[in-house]
């Protein structure tokens, strides 16, 4: 089962999760952001209903490993639970 399966059981618990985006190296915003890769949040993530904290040594490690296939970070994606597709106070 990959990272993001794992995300949809999260969800079906009532989790709130996470991860992150990666898209080719040196675009700029202004040309439109193109997505390559989604991961879900890293095994030593904090999850719990209506929150989520991403561990950062998995992204870091992330970023090491997708430099190599020339794609950087481009951005991260959560998912509410139970509440908006709107961003909260905390977003």
């Amino acid at each position: 089962m990959g990272e993001l399966d794992d995300s949809a059981v999260d969800l079906a618990k009532g989790i709130e999760t996470a991860g992150w985006l990666f898209g080719p190296a040196g675009r700029g915003w202004w040309g439109g952001i193109e997505v390559s890769v989604a991961t879900g949040p890293g095994s030593r993530s904090l999850k719990a209903y209506g929150e989520v904290t991403l561990d950062r040594d998995y992204v870091h490690d992330l970023c090491e490993l997708y430099r190599r296939e020339d794609l950087e970070l481009v951005g991260g994606w959560h998912v509410h639970v139970d509440s908006p597709s709107i961003p909260s106070s905390v977003d």
